[in-house]
């Protein structure tokens, strides 16, 4: 609970830039002065496996994607397929979140029937983080 004895400074979508050394001075009787240092994390995802990947037409794709460094564990795991969200549900296909204590998180994209319309690049983004 803040009293008014208590500032606080808050950094709303904080970003790399804004990571550093922040000095909260206090015109008081001494001078107060204290310097806090700011790190901004920015989780990493990274799909497993080779790359590229080569598979038959009509076979399956299982595609996992593993978020590292994130801050808070992510409420989803975004898929992007050529720059195209894919839908949490896809008649052809499912995607799930595994998260684990700590720091990472894991989701799978699983496709069947891949057609030539499936080719292309592939992505994953964390919800609480740009993509």
């Amino acid at each position: 609970m803040e009293t008014k004895n208590d500032w606080t400074l808050k950094v709303k979508f904080a970003q790399l830039k804004d990571a550093g050394l922040y000095e909260c001075q206090v015109s008081s009787d001494p001078k107060i002065s204290l310097f806090v240092n700011l790190s901004v994390v920015v989780a990493k995802a990274a799909i497993l496996g080779p790359h590229p990947l080569f598979v038959k037409t009509g076979s399956s794709i299982n595609l996992t994607c593993v978020i590292t460094q994130s801050p808070e564990p992510p409420v989803f795991i975004f898929w992007y397929h050529d720059d195209r969200m894919i839908n949490y549900d896809s008649s052809r296909g499912e995607i799930t979140i595994q998260k684990s204590p700590g720091d990472s998180a894991i989701s799978r994209l699983y496709i069947k029937d891949a057609t030539a319309d499936d080719s292309g690049n592939y992505t994953c983004c964390p919800s609480n983080t740009e993509a």
